[in-house]
């Protein structure tokens, strides 16, 4: 009978955040006075917002959903959702990249707007990552993640970062494009750390809800450890003291996807952070994570990510040798 790990290591969520890579940010700093609207589209990034002074209102279309914001609230869009954000409720609203065409940035990066009434400064970013879409972190969270701040002040674990940001996003020094990745990504991990252990105080869904499970989570955590061993649901489920589809059904319900599909996704996260970071040969890479053959990994490869393992890497050098 295998023995079971009655939780996976918190090193697996370690490693699920380490995995997270930036490949650039923008910052800019909104100073608005009511009556003020904005619409935001739908983009390809992960933005957040961090409202620094005052209020306002918060609506997504999709889930439909609408709520007030203040002080210390951070609001961050993991899958780049659109929506709207206004103060008073009622304001009328235009898109905010032509309110920038018509008044665009300051030399420290401070939009103005809006009319003559209340203030509310928002600190606003914008993050493209690196494989979001195959890792499994990011896949699994929701459209909106809000950490509350108190009195006007953003949660502890993220105060300190938010300072050091916020410092960095107005200055015009060397350097400063750098500073802002790098305490982007410390930022990003801050809130993602908040957020998860604010779920695991809770009944939590989708990916820390298999992590507090033992039994899958102890899946997960072979699957993190062992991803390029030839796994099956039926061996997944033996090794947990499960049977198959009562296993297949708990993962699925807990972690969102089929146990074959979450494995298929670490594996091309995997290589792929093996491409970004060696010059491991491309055959070797595919049979480290699982493929038995180059071929199988080159067409998974292109089919999720857009491009064969061989352009992937070269892009991945282009873009150091860049910085």
């Amino acid at each position: 009978m295998p023995v079971l790990t009655r939780f996976p290591s918190p090193d697996l969520l370690s490693e699920v955040l380490a995995a997270v890579s930036l490949r650039s940010v923008v910052f800019c700093r909104c100073e608005l006075r009511a009556p003020w609207g904005f619409r935001v589209p739908q983009r390809e990034m992960t933005g957040f917002h961090v409202i620094t002074e005052g209020q306002c209102r918060l609506e997504l279309a999709e889930p439909k959903m609408a709520l007030e914001v203040a002080a210390g609230d951070l609001l961050l869009f993991p899958h780049g959702h659109a929506h709207v954000m206004r103060d008073p409720p009622q304001a009328p609203t235009v898109p905010f990249q032509k309110a920038l065409e018509e008044n665009p940035l300051d030399a420290q990066r401070v939009f103005r707007g809006g009319g003559a009434g209340e203030l509310t400064s928002i600190l606003c970013g914008e993050l493209v990552m690196e494989e979001r879409r195959i890792n499994p972190l990011l896949a699994a969270l929701p459209p909106l993640v809000v950490i509350h701040g108190a009195d006007g002040q953003a949660a502890p674990a993220l105060r300190a970062v938010l300072e050091h940001v916020q410092k960095e996003a107005q200055t015009t020094e060397l350097g400063a494009e750098a500073v802002l990745t790098r305490l982007a990504d410390v930022l990003l991990i801050q809130s993602l750390r908040t957020y998860f252990h604010a779920q695991e105080q809770g009944r939590a869904a989708g990916w820390v809800g298999g992590l507090k499970d033992a039994q899958i989570g102890a899946a997960l955590s072979l699957i993190h450890g062992r991803y390029g061993e030839p796994w099956t649901v039926a061996s997944l489920a033996r090794e947990v003291a499960m049977s198959r589809s009562a296993f297949s059904e708990r993962f699925k319900d807990l972690v969102g996807e089929p146990p074959l599909s979450y494995l298929a996704r670490w594996r091309l996260h995997s290589a792929a952070r093996m491409l970004r970071s060696s010059n491991v040969k491309l055959a070797q890479v595919a049979r480290r994570v699982g493929y038995e053959s180059p071929v199988a990994f080159h067409k998974a490869f292109k089919r999720v990510l857009g491009r064969s393992p061989g352009e992937f890497r070269r892009r991945s050098d282009q873009r150091d040798a860049a910085r």
